[in-house]
């Protein structure tokens, strides 16, 4: 199953990567606006011990 969200967790920006299951427990896709109206699709895929993708978000 797929949660999609309009805005960010509560928690979210403060969420350490080993954590992170706690807020987003399940695949989250995000809508947020932001200053262009074309969309930007980011991916942030957390696989093993590898946390980089979230660290540079």
């Amino acid at each position: 199953m797929l949660t999609i969200l309009d805005q960010l967790p509560d928690g979210l920006l403060l969420c350490e990567a080993r954590n992170l299951h706690r807020i987003l427990p399940e695949p989250t896709l995000l809508h947020l606006p932001g200053q262009r109206p074309q969309p930007l699709f980011v991916s942030v895929l957390l696989h093993g011990n590898e946390t980089t993708g979230l660290t540079a978000i």
